[in-house]
């Protein structure tokens, strides 16, 4: 008991020596101001604004980059610029404004060889600016023209109309294409050759052939499964323009023929999707135009100045040869070169306030040449066919 007495008398002086502030065993007085268990908080003192503290002079005035440097800056300007994640796609610069345009023949293909004398030709076009190309080409001066075996060139509208060629001679071909532009051929846009070989054997191909008119549309299909035979009159194929040797300025000819026929309204029905054939100077196939599209007209340029002739036939709606019986005689024309190197005499005619010049290949009718020369410019004054042919013969008499 004593040694507890005497152990709690040491803790006693021990706390009142290390804690002045203990005065009494009644507890625990603080000093005014302080918060319980702890001393008093001293302030917090801050260094005035501008003052580094213990740093350098060199320190202080070293100036603070923020932003990107000079050379960042110019690196960023030739940068393109990138439109933020989200933003629709920047759309392409428009076109240039030009009809330009390659076309590559894609049938037949090179080095093939075609079975039979009838083959269709397919060409693909790939214009620069497509809206430009189609306005400059949908016209009636524009159009598409091939030459088969080094021949003059056979025509068909730039857009729509099928070039088919019949009673192509065994043996091997070339055909090149271009683009006429305004009456023009467009130089820039000639393709290359092809050359395939025509062979006149059944048994050749025949298969493939039987696939393709089987996916034909434009052939008529007749009634296989009844046996129907339809019985037509033999169709007549008639050239009115041109009339017989008359002379035709430049180097082109536009053909204009009629179908004589003794049922129009059959003949229509299964020859709707047939064409007109013709060989002009006895080329080594017919070039043909579809008979009923009023668009499509036959036109063949790059004629040699002089004579020439030209032959004409109807397809068979189920074999696409040529019917024979439908051919109309051999007309022939002239045409007088572009500046009338073959024109034996150029005739001058006044007709409603304007002149006309008028070539005339030796050998030429003069009758023919009123009645082409009136016809074609739409005067219907009886007096002008007889009135033009007169002063042919006049000219005529002089050499």
């Amino acid at each position: 008991m004593a040694r507890i007495s005497c152990l709690a008398f040491f803790l006693f002086l021990l706390l009142s020596t290390t804690h002045p502030d203990v005065v009494s065993g009644k507890g625990i007085k603080l000093k005014k101001g302080s918060k319980s268990g702890g001393s008093a908080r001293r302030p917090i003192k801050l260094k005035k604004k501008g003052q580094s503290g213990s740093a350098s002079a060199s320190q202080k005035s070293k100036p603070i980059h923020n932003g990107p440097t000079q050379s960042q800056v110019e690196q960023m300007a030739a940068m393109p610029d990138t439109p933020p994640p989200g933003s629709p796609p920047t759309p392409p610069p428009p076109p240039p404004e030009t009809d330009e345009a390659k076309i590559h023949i894609t049938a037949p293909p090179d080095k093939s060889t075609v079975a039979g004398s009838s083959f269709d030709v397919s060409i693909q076009i790939s214009p620069v600016n497509p809206d430009f190309f189609t306005s400059t080409y949908n016209t009636t001066d524009s159009r598409i023209c091939i030459s088969l075996d080094g021949s003059s060139y056979n025509c068909w509208p730039v857009f729509g109309g099928k070039i088919r060629y019949i009673n192509a001679v065994d043996g091997p071909h070339s055909l090149h294409a271009v683009l006429m532009r305004k009456g023009e051929l467009v130089a820039s846009t000639i393709t290359e050759s092809v050359q395939f070989t025509t062979v006149e054997d059944p048994e050749i191909g025949s298969e493939d052939e039987d696939k393709e008119d089987e996916g034909e549309e434009d052939e008529i299909d007749l009634d296989k499964e009844e046996e129907k035979k339809v019985q037509i009159d033999m169709p007549m194929l008639s050239l009115t323009v041109p009339p017989e040797k008359v002379t035709l300025p430049g180097t082109s000819v536009q053909f204009v023929s009629n179908v004589v026929t003794g049922d129009m309204g059959t003949f229509k029905e299964y020859f709707k999707y047939q064409f007109t054939c013709y060989n002009v100077d006895l080329s080594t196939a017919h070039a043909c135009w579809s008979i009923f599209d009023e668009n499509v007209v036959p036109y063949i340029t790059h004629l040699e100045p002089g004579l020439h002739t030209v032959e004409g036939v109807i397809t068979h709606p189920e074999t696409r040869k040529a019917i024979e019986e439908t051919a109309f005689e051999t007309r022939t024309f002239f045409t007088s070169g572009e500046k009338n190197e073959a024109a034996a005499v150029v005739v001058e005619v006044d007709v409603d306030e304007q002149t006309y010049s008028i070539p005339v290949a030796a050998g030429g009718d003069a009758t023919n040449q009123g009645i082409y020369f009136c016809g074609a410019r739409g005067i219907l004054n009886e007096e002008c066919p007889g009135f033009v042919a007169q002063k042919i013969m006049n000219a005529a008499n002089q050499f």
